[in-house]
């Protein structure tokens, strides 16, 4: 404890938080006032007399201020009070001194991440130092110390399904908390997620720690073109219909389900007068053909088709460059049995009076789609 005249600055008084030795004598003041009667000292202030209070006291007759109880950095990091030289009537025997505290942080607190858990997402074959997410943490002790100086760190890495991948994907920024990939061999169609274990710690790494989880979704690119599973088929239509389904083609593709990167659209070829179309099946992704003119068996019995499919999304350039996957469709016409039909209704026949009996008076009055033999009844 130091000892000071009342007309000296007194410099700010240091105390450590969480000091186990209290009461603890912090300094003394003398009036340096001539003065026959008693001195009689008085302190006011926050920690006194205002809040927070009963914090600290001063022997009204010796002048020594102490603290009465640990003091919490993290609540209160300093306290400015005024000291008052009183006569025995109250009467100021001088001007009151400032008397500065300021409470030394000490590591009583550990760092925490802002939150339990933190969600990101990377595309899968980024590069490695490619930027996935950044994550925060706090710590309540003073900024300016060793205290307070975070360090952050990758512990742990599993990944979903569990041990497909035995390197370390991922690294962290000590200082900054920004996580970036680390290694090649991003695939989603090995991995669809990370949980990566993250610590803090102050003493820049080497002090107090708490944890938390980062997960790590790998998003799909369009790196696999849709394949014709089989690459043949054979599909019969009957004549005269049209808007409805004759058949379905199957493609595969490795890229996500119900996305863009797997959605397929089919083109047709070699179909001149627009007799077909293929629609895509948001479900299975199958092309359903339709027939969408009226094929005609007398005309034409077979169409040969090509089909080609490609992705609703372009193609990544990391994906193969091969050409569009085509099949070969074969569509049999299946004949219909159609009605025969007069050529004229009502027939128109002249016939001369006194025309002798067994006369033709007219042939080829009827017609077969199907060139069927006719047969006629009156």
């Amino acid at each position: 404890m130091m000892r000071v005249k009342r007309d000296w600055i007194i410099p700010p008084i240091r105390v450590s938080e969480n000091s186990r030795y209290v009461p603890e004598d912090l300094v003394q003041i003398k009036s340096d006032k001539i003065f026959s009667g008693e001195v009689i000292y008085k302190l006011e202030g926050p920690g006194v007399d205002q809040e927070p209070k009963n914090l600290f006291e001063i022997d009204d007759k010796t002048g020594v201020i102490r603290s009465k109880r640990p003091l919490d950095r993290e609540q209160y990091s300093s306290f400015t009070l005024k000291a008052f030289a009183l006569s025995p009537s109250g009467e100021r025997l001088e001007n009151p001194t400032t008397i500065e505290i300021v409470v030394l942080d000490q590591n009583d607190n550990k760092p925490v991440f802002t939150q339990k858990q933190f969600f990101g997402s990377v595309s899968e074959f980024s590069v490695p130092g490619t930027l996935v997410m950044s994550v925060l943490a706090t710590d309540a002790d003073d900024p300016m110390t060793e205290n307070a100086a975070l360090g952050f760190s990758i512990v742990g890495q599993d990944s979903i399904p569990p041990n497909a991948v035995n390197k370390t994907m991922f690294g962290i920024n000590n200082q900054t908390g920004a996580i970036y990939t680390r290694d090649v061999g991003l695939d989603r169609e090995v991995v669809k997620e990370f949980k990566l274990k993250l610590r803090v710690a102050d003493m820049w790494g080497d002090g107090l720690h708490s944890d938390a989880v980062a997960i790590i979704s790998v998003s799909d690119i369009n790196n696999h073109a849709p394949q014709f599973r089989p690459a043949s088929y054979s599909i019969k239509a009957l004549e005269n219909s049209y808007n409805i389904e004759i058949g379905r083609v199957s493609v595969t593709d490795r890229d996500d389900p119900g996305t863009g990167n797997w959605e397929a659209k089919y083109t047709i070829s070699n179909d001149p007068y627009g007799n077909f179309a293929i629609q895509t099946d948001p479900v299975t992704n199958q092309g359903i053909m339709t027939v969408v003119k009226p094929l005609d068996y007398e005309v034409k019995r077979e169409h040969n088709l090509i089909l080609t499919v490609e992705n609703v999304n372009p193609l990544s350039s990391k994906a193969p460059n091969l050409p569009l996957s085509s099949a070969a469709v074969l569509v049999t016409v299946v004949n219909e049995n159609e009605a025969p039909y007069f050529k004229e209704n009502p027939i128109q026949i002249e016939v001369p009076e006194n025309e002798e009996p067994g006369k033709l008076l007219k042939s080829n009055i009827a017609s077969d789609p199907d060139h069927s033999e006719l047969r006629y009844d009156l």
